[in-house]
């Protein structure tokens, strides 16, 4: 095992290098998500605040706690398990039972892991890394991408998300260690254990080449390559006024989207129109009603009114209105929002 040391807020630590939770998003399985190499190394370089969080992370960091609580329970027994959650809650360790540590790779210094709990000389199956994890329902479930979802039948490393397993892969190596578990909670009340994780080295040689590139264009301060349209609208703020000049595989391949976007659209459009027939012949039943129900009361349709403010008579404020315009701008009561189109 490497060295490890205990810290107080992995937080500010994660900016000074690569941590699990960036690999997923260097591999570019968290695309589905907005996050791409170019909006971490904003963060990394300091040009972007780190994500707050929402609702849904603060209740996964609460149930950290009683995750592992329930694992050490099953590992060990009750009392020790106690014993560990009061600790936890104050951050601290208990025995060899480890919260709060860092470890960073021998030679590549940037390459750093804060596991959820290290179990320093445990001696049975399975390892020293738990990682805990909560998830909702359909957050969790897996559909036809084996890549994303847990596994209801195999718990198996094969039945974790490819992220996941890619987060473990990466503590594995940096804290030198060759095996690992999985806790998850699902839905509040569903627990499960997935692993042992064991290493694999082609796929941390391949998160290391990961993490090399994307560490060179940290120290160097060059962006890596956009993966989004959001990317490219942070990296070139403004539109100039050129022409992006392609030809060859980018230019065939540039064809065929703006082909299969055209089909697209027309198909919506159809669907549009189908949409609207039918809304018509549901308004015609309901008539100058709230309700459209069945004789046994099932609701089928509802109406209402609703209103809202359209941008024309802003404008129109602004150039009948310019004293009280700017008024309105400047106590914040308007406010104007801008964004960069894209057509094709």
């Amino acid at each position: 095992m490497n060295p490890y040391h205990r810290i107080r807020d992995f937080h500010a630590a994660r900016a000074k290098g690569v941590g699990s939770s960036d690999v997923p998003t260097l591999a570019l399985l968290n695309l589905r998500y907005g996050q791409t190499p170019y909006g971490l190394w904003a963060v990394k370089t300091g040009r972007e605040a780190p994500w707050p969080g929402n609702d849904a992370a603060w209740w996964g960091r609460q149930h950290e706690n009683t995750v592992l609580y329930r694992w050490v329970r099953d590992h060990y027994d009750e009392e020790v398990a106690e014993h560990f959650l009061a600790a936890k809650l104050r951050g601290r360790s208990t025995g060899e039972l480890k919260v709060l540590t860092e470890a960073r790779h021998p030679e590549r210094r940037y390459c750093l892991a804060h596991a959820d709990l290290l179990v320093d000389n445990f001696t049975t199956d399975p390892g020293p890394i738990i990682e805990a994890k909560s998830h909702s329902y359909h957050s969790a479930r897996r559909g036809e991408d084996p890549d994303f979802g847990y596994s209801t039948e195999d718990f198996s490393q094969n039945g974790l998300p490819a992220s996941v397993f890619l987060q473990v892969q990466w503590q594995e190596l940096v804290y030198g260690i060759e095996v690992a578990d999985v806790a998850a909670l699902i839905n509040t009340n569903d627990y499960r254990k997935y692993g042992p994780v064991v290493f694999d080295p082609r796929t941390q040689e391949k998160c290391l080449a990961l993490a090399e590139r994307f560490w060179w264009h940290v120290e160097h301060d060059e962006p890596p390559k956009p993966e989004n349209w959001e990317d490219v609208r942070k990296l070139f703020p403004q539109v100039q006024p050129t022409t992006a000049m392609i030809t060859g595989d980018a230019e065939l391949a540039a064809r065929q989207m703006k082909e299969r976007a055209e089909r697209m659209r027309r198909a919506m459009e159809r669907m549009k129109k189908r949409l609207d027939d039918m809304k018509n012949a549901m308004g015609l039943l309901i008539g100058g009603n709230s309700v459209l129900a069945t004789a046994e009361g099932q609701v089928l349709a509802k109406a209402w009114e609703t209103g809202r403010w359209y941008a024309h008579e802003v404008k129109k404020l602004e150039q009948t209105e310019p004293d009280l315009f700017k008024e309105l701008v400047d106590g914040g009561y308007l406010s104007r929002s801008e964004w960069r189109e894209l057509r094709f």
